[in-house]
């Protein structure tokens, strides 16, 4: 595996540069990867290596197409290895984007409707406040966590999986955060709890809860933690959920950033199954990129948009 994980980085850094190494490189992937070119190497080897046994011809160039032949049948079983991987991101992304479009879909008949109402009322500050209600982040929010939970259970085929978005806001002219959306089906016991977010040191990691030390760090980076000993060393369970948060297996966050406010909210995906969003936290990150991380920028359009709206309200309904 560390060896199939170095000639992959080694071709992956070099066959996206225009130059005569990446032209080689993506000619022998497509050659290694062709069906017929896996059928020739296999007979040509077997003739080839059962001739020279037949005639007992174990000279230099006896081993030299024994390591030749196993050098094409490894180099076969990375390419097809690597071509198996990328199905299936086109296959996580696919299903990604499918949910993404049925979102849109209805928030676009939400917008609609709002639209209709506005032009059809008096257009005084109350009434159009009362109609832009169905147009807030929360609403999003939870239907993202619903439909990312839903088309996570069928990709991974297990349904352990528990999405929550946190969202940041100021109370005394002091930042803190709180739970604004979930998947589950009960309310959780932490919903709307508020949480201080103080200011960033190292020395916060595994002290404070983790969605609020990612506030606190204030970086745009997808959060990682991919097994228990990772999670055990930052988290900080809440007490009221310690029962499920004290086997989580894998964690992910995405953090989002907002135009002169820093992270604004985050969108947290975690389940207590070994393994199921990748083996290490390489794949876990590629899982997130092609899974993930298209819920997240929608969660951010909609964000822009209902700030734009009530920018727009407050300015022209005084």
């Amino acid at each position: 595996m560390r060896i199939y994980k170095k000639i992959r980085y080694f071709a992956l850094k070099h066959s996206t540069k225009n130059d005569a190494l990446s032209n080689l490189l993506i000619s022998i992937y497509k050659c290694l990867i062709s069906e017929f070119s896996q059928v020739i190497i296999s007979i040509l080897g077997t003739i080839v290596l059962g001739i020279m046994l037949a005639l007992q011809y174990f000279d230099f160039w006896f081993w030299v197409v024994i390591i030749i032949y196993l050098l094409l049948l490894s180099l076969s079983a990375v390419a097809n290895k690597y071509k198996n991987e990328k199905v299936l991101e086109s296959r996580m992304l696919n299903q990604s984007l499918f949910g993404i479009s049925q979102i849109l879909s209805t928030w676009s008949i939400c917008l609609q409707k709002c639209a209709k109402r506005i032009a059809n009322s008096k257009k005084t500050k109350d009434e159009v406040d009362i109609i832009l209600e169905n147009i807030d982040f929360q609403t999003s929010a939870f239907a993202v966590c619903q439909k990312l939970h839903s088309n996570l259970t069928k990709y991974c085929s297990n349904d352990d999986i528990y999405v929550t978005v946190y969202q940041k806001y100021k109370k005394e002219n002091e930042d803190y955060c709180k739970m604004i959306a979930y998947s589950e089906d009960d309310e959780p016991s932490s919903f709307n709890n508020e949480y201080p977010i103080p200011n960033y040191s190292e020395e916060l990691l595994g002290k404070i809860p983790y969605h609020s030390y990612l506030f606190s760090l204030n970086a745009t980076n997808i959060a990682i933690l991919p097994n228990s000993e990772s999670i055990n060393k930052c988290f900080v369970t809440h007490k009221i959920s310690e029962a499920r948060e004290g086997k989580i297996q894998q964690y992910i966050a995405l953090p989002i950033a907002i135009a002169k406010q820093g992270v604004s909210f985050i969108l947290q995906v975690d389940t207590r199954k070994n393994d199921l969003f990748g083996n290490d936290k390489n794949e876990i990150e590629v899982f997130a990129k092609t899974a993930l991380l298209p819920y997240a920028h929608f969660l951010h359009m909609i964000y822009e948009e209902v700030r734009t709206i009530l920018q727009v309200e407050e300015g022209i309904l005084k």
